[in-house]
């Protein structure tokens, strides 16, 4: 159980270059602005990210440990891992978890890693409109203002994107694959997306997007996922509903793929009768 790869929440890695606390709490303080803030409390390294939950890191032996756990006064939330939906709290703790860990995993002696951690910067919600055909989404910031409209067409097996402030179409989803798996997103004018669905759900989609790997993972119970590109997190998708799957929390990590999230959103589920 070394690596601990399969595990929600915890993580354990070898420390191979024998970091110290001190050296391993100055390389995450520089990420202080994306993780929330980072302290040093005896030879735990207490990291306050968002919601009720933090994150210690510490060492082990020969190992560090990086772990998800309850606030002080806070009450922690009771489910069935791998059967009931988390919150989304436990969700964000559990992405950074694996941020953290990734990180560390690549952190080298001068300080530098190849996989850097990143914070969210838009958060939207994503709602499925009611109707006859349950087919179209309205996408809304924190505040509830409307930012895209994403309609479905059952004839032509796509989805269309429709940026509301600037009253274009921005992507289009194509789905007449579907039940191989297959799935095309178009971003206007010349970046295409071909996802291919996997069968082992920890890691739903993967493709390519100007070279460069994309990676969908879900965790155990098929309801949060998280976005990486060149194995950097460029967003997450939480479901707010895992009975009915019609509303969603999504975060923007990088700008730069805020389309892809978007995109995703309609797809990670798709069942509306197709």
């Amino acid at each position: 159980m070394e690596n601990m790869e399969d595990f929600e929440g915890i993580k354990r890695i070898k420390n191979t270059n024998n970091f110290s606390t001190e050296f391993i709490y100055n390389c995450l303080k520089q990420y202080e602005k994306a993780i929330g803030t980072v302290e040093l409390e005896a030879n735990t390294i207490i990291a306050d990210v968002a919601g009720k939950y933090e994150i210690e890191i510490f060492l082990n032996n020969d190992s560090i440990v990086v772990q998800r756990r309850i606030e002080e006064g806070k009450k922690e939330d009771k489910i069935n891992f791998g059967e009931e939906l988390k919150s989304v709290d436990m969700s964000q703790a559990d992405r950074m978890v694996e941020q953290i860990y990734d990180f560390l995993k690549t952190l080298s002696l001068d300080g530098k890693s190849k996989e850097p951690i990143t914070g969210v910067k838009k958060i939207f919600y994503v709602k499925q409109k009611e109707g006859t055909f349950r087919n179209a989404f309205t996408v809304t910031t924190e505040n509830g203002e409307e930012v895209y409209e994403i309609k479905g067409n059952k004839i032509l097996k796509e989805f269309v994107v429709n940026n509301i402030k600037a009253k274009r179409k921005d992507v289009t989803i194509q789905f007449e694959n579907y039940e191989q798996g297959k799935f095309t997103i178009v971003k206007s004018p010349y970046t295409v997306v071909k996802l291919q669905k996997q069968e082992n759900i920890k890691n739903l989609f993967t493709a390519k997007v100007d070279g460069k790997k994309i990676e969908v993972r879900a965790d155990y119970s098929g309801n949060h996922y998280q976005v990486e590109v060149k194995n950097i997190v460029v967003g997450a998708i939480d479901s707010l509903n895992d009975k009915t799957k019609d509303s969603y929390r999504i975060e923007i990590n990088s700008l730069d793929y805020e389309y892809l999230i978007v995109a995703l959103t309609v797809i990670v589920d798709l069942d509306y009768e197709i």
